[in-house]
């Protein structure tokens, strides 16, 4: 019994760590997001396509990397 629960508290530190890393990344990308915003409330005409691209990119990428956050942890 003692060895199942120690497996049982190690699955659940792993289990944690693995959740810590996954919202680190999308604090991360969610950051990015809010730099390009940023970028874009001060670009000029020249520039504005390339940054909406670029931040749609971003955007993408932070909503699969939420949803599969989502779905690994229902």
């Amino acid at each position: 019994m003692a060895t199942l629960e120690a497996k049982a508290h190690k699955t659940k530190e792993d289990a944690k760590l693995e959740y810590q890393e996954q919202l680190t990344a999308l604090r991360g990308k969610r950051q990015e997001g809010e730099k390009k915003l940023e970028a874009i409330k001060s670009a000029s005409e020249d520039s504005w396509e390339h940054l909406k691209t670029e931040t749609e990119n971003v955007w993408e990428a932070f909503k699969d990397s939420v949803n599969q956050f989502k779905s690994h942890y229902k």
